[in-house]
This record gives structure tokens, sequence and C-alpha cells, in this order.
């Protein structure tokens, strides 16, 4: 991982190179691919994409935090838990994750806590499953 890898393809000797492209890269082509599924509204397709991206990139922990609200768009209350589980884990390893507002807005977005964001809706997850008597 990490080192583009070069292969002819078994039994022959001359020839293109096969090209496998590093993680960089590969993070790169499926967050692109999450951003076509996104803008077409196909949020089932993004969450995959989005999954194929995190293991290319598994030190990009918004991504999960991204997954669990793709999850709740779905109404995929299990997925959701569990991504907002797992975001909340990578929190000893980096300080709060905070939007940063683009140069270019007139009026500049409010940072955000993603971790605080993460940590509320996973409370009111649960708060909803114990008054349905779930677990």
């Amino acid at each position: 991982r990490g080192t583009r890898i070069s292969y002819r393809p078994a039994g022959t000797l001359s020839g293109p190179l096969l090209t496998i492209p590093a993680d960089s890269i590969m993070e790169r082509l499926y967050s692109g691919l999450a951003d076509c599924y996104r803008q077409t509204k196909q949020t089932r397709d993004q969450i995959k994409a989005t999954k194929e991206q995190y293991k290319y990139a598994p030190d990009k922990h918004i991504l999960l935090y991204n997954l669990a609200f793709l999850s709740d768009k779905i109404g995929d209350t299990k997925a959701t838990e569990h991504y907002l589980q797992a975001f909340l884990r990578t929190k000893s390893k980096q300080n709060a994750v905070l939007q940063q507002p683009d140069d270019d807005e007139e009026e500049p977005a409010p940072y955000i806590d993603y971790y605080k964001s993460a940590t509320n809706k996973l409370e009111s997850i649960r708060k909803e499953k114990f008054l349905k008597g779930e677990k």
C-alpha cells in the first residue's frame, strides 16, 4: 500500500505494464466517485464509494462521520450507530475535527465540532430506541 506497483500479466514477457495506483490516488478516485453519487442523489452508491475511499485513507476519520450521516439518511439506524461509535473512538487520535470556513464565502461558516455533533446524534438515536423499547 502507498506505492505504485507495476507488473506484466502472467505468461507475458512483453506488452504494456499494468499499474496499480498508489493509495493516495485511489482515495482521490473514490472521493470523486462519492461526490458524483452525492450530486446525483444516489446515497447507497455514495456510501459504497465512501467505504472504499476509507479503505485507502483510514486516517481520514471524518469519512466515518460522513458514513454515519449517509446511513441515517437512508434510515439504516444500525449502520448509523456503528459509524458514529467508530468515529467517536478516533477522538483520542486527534483533537476535535473542525470544519474550515471557505475563504471565498462572504460570511464564513461557523466552525463545527464534528465530535460533539456525533455524540449528540448518537444520544438522540439511543433515546429514540429506548422510547421504542429497543436495545
